[in-house]
């Protein structure tokens, strides 16, 4: 964020530091400045006009488009003028923005193919940026607005966050997808326990989110990012992650398709990564979320696991950051080798569990088993040498073919590089491949 400096502080540059961004062409946008500053606009514009030709300008016009440049800094230097008209005001003109459907989708509900010479929404897509972040910003400095009475900023923002959440319909979370990451951080335990309360009461609702994103790639947003984002935001806290997990496994749930619901697992998994962890949470805690999401979400655990463990999932993917909710966030967390060993033990130790009494799963584990240390292994080897003998013949081949795959490798590896072989292993290995053998040839061969 750019620093400007700001000499000015009053009420005025308070509501309009607070609002963000507006397009003056747009009459929405000028009758929501009107309110929250309490002015005329031809009564502002000559006091905007005045900041832009500063020598160096805290606000930017462009195309009609007004912007307050480096908006946090000047919401903080006008806090003292913050007063519970302009916060009432603003979160009045933000419930407005509930109504508004996007131009993306046209009253029949089927896709449209452009977006209007007007815009998507009744307001500009800056002004509703710029509001629904000053908004953020002022729900996470309350205690630095002595103009404000006690428990307003709060009020608004639980009021809100619930006025979202009630009678939604998909329609309104996709036209809100890109206000709803700085939505969840003014007042992150409400909008998790909103959004649980909806997908038990309404899980259609999200699974019409999924479905209508993928209809066409070509020009349809992906609506159910803003969603996923706004809670992988929130799992950054240490304090909001166990909740946030099982929000993303209620989710999952909900998606029809297998492609959706990998996405939102494959989510999860970009945030406990041991080797590029995405939260601030310790790893105790990250364990014990895990094993909640486990209970509230079985079917989310395994797959999820399967991305966790030593050999899973090869690549990082985004992390979607908070802004304000856990002050200054570091560029980069570093796991030492402790924490990495500690969480990869515990999702592994948790696989086992999971693999109990499963051929399926069972066989699974053989992917990642090279990745597995030594007492790992031969863990697995003795369960499959104990629960073989009792599998049909389809369900033997899976590990059979795997376990002959691995033993295979280590032997041409041995041939080729001249590895010394671990003869007790590979005894266990040969064991297990004896004890998962298919009798009927046709299923073998």
């Amino acid at each position: 964020e750019v620093q400007v400096p700001f000499d000015q502080p009053n009420e005025l540059w308070a509501a309009l530091a607070l609002v963000g961004a507006w397009n003056e062409s747009n009459a929405h946008d000028v009758a929501i400045v009107e309110r929250v500053s309490g002015c005329a606009y031809a009564d502002i514009r000559p006091t905007l006009l005045d900041g832009l030709n500063q020598s160096e300008p805290w606000l930017s016009f462009s195309n009609g488009v007004w912007k307050i440049r480096s908006q946090k800094s000047i919401v903080d230097i006008c806090a003292g003028y913050i007063t519970d008209r302009i916060v009432n005001t603003a979160f009045d003109a933000e419930k407005g923005f509930l109504t508004q459907r996007s131009s993306w989708i046209l009253e029949d509900g089927d896709d449209s193919f452009y977006i209007p010479s007007t815009g998507e929404f009744t307001n500009s897509t800056a002004m509703r940026r710029g509001l629904t972040r000053g908004l953020c910003m002022v729900c996470n400095c309350n205690d630095k607005l002595p103009a404000c009475s006690d428990g307003v900023v709060a009020y608004n923002s639980i009021s809100f966050i619930r006025a979202l959440f009630d009678n939604c319909d998909a329609l309104r979370l996709m036209s809100m997808q890109e206000l709803l990451k700085p939505i969840a951080e003014m007042e992150p335990g409400t909008y998790l326990t909103e959004l649980e309360q909806l997908i038990v009461r309404a899980p259609e609702v999200i699974s019409a989110v999924f479905r209508r994103s993928r209809r066409s790639r070509a020009y349809i947003p992906r609506f159910e990012d803003g969603l996923v984002d706004s809670l992988q935001a929130l799992a950054w806290s240490e304090e909001h992650l166990p909740q946030s997990l099982c929000c993303l496994g209620m989710v999952a749930d909900c998606a029809e398709s297998d492609e959706a619901r990998e996405f939102v697992v494959d989510r999860i998994a970009t945030i406990l990564l041991p080797w590029h962890v995405q939260t601030l949470a310790s790893a105790d805690i990250q364990i014990s979320a895990v094993k909640a999401l486990g209970r509230t979400n079985p079917d989310v655990l395994w797959p999820l696991l399967k991305l966790l463990v030593p050999g899973g999932k090869g690549f990082t993917g985004v992390g979607r950051k908070p802004q304000y909710i856990v002050g200054d966030m570091p560029d980069e967390i570093e796991t030492s080798v402790d924490v990495y060993a500690k969480l990869s033990q515990a999702y592994i130790s948790m696989m086992f569990e999971e693999a109990e009494g499963d051929p399926k799963k069972l066989a699974e584990m053989t992917d990642c088993l090279n990745h597995f240390n030594r007492d790992d292994r031969l863990r697995y080897l003795s369960i499959v040498q104990t629960e073989a003998p009792a599998l049909g013949d389809e369900e033997k081949y899976e590990i059979w073919n795997e376990l002959s795959d691995i033993k295979c490798r280590a032997l041409l590896l041995n041939i080729e590089n001249g590895e010394t072989l671990d003869e007790p292993a590979m005894a266990a290995l040969q064991a297990a491949i004896d004890a998962s053998e298919p009798e009927d040839i046709r299923i073998k061969y």
